[in-house]
């Protein structure tokens, strides 16, 4: 997916209690094992996160605003 979360908080698309809900929402997904091997390798591959990820339209906006601003 090539998105830096640290990259998004640092330049104010997403605050610290919306990474803490971010991150909380991943961790209740049923998902969770594959993403952990996704998030260990793949995810800087730009490939897109696992099938029922709860959190991915959330990340697809957040890289979109990366993206529309110029800095991904």
């Amino acid at each position: 997916m090539d998105l830096s979360l640290g990259a998004v908080v640092a330049r104010g698309h997403l605050d610290r209690d919306g990474y803490r809900a971010l991150v909380n929402r991943c961790r209740t997904c049923d998902v969770v094992g594959g993403c952990e091997i996704w998030l260990a390798g793949v995810a800087e591959a730009g490939e897109a996160s696992p099938q029922g990820c709860l959190v991915a339209p959330e990340l697809v906006r957040l890289k979109r605003m990366m993206e529309d601003k110029g800095a991904s």
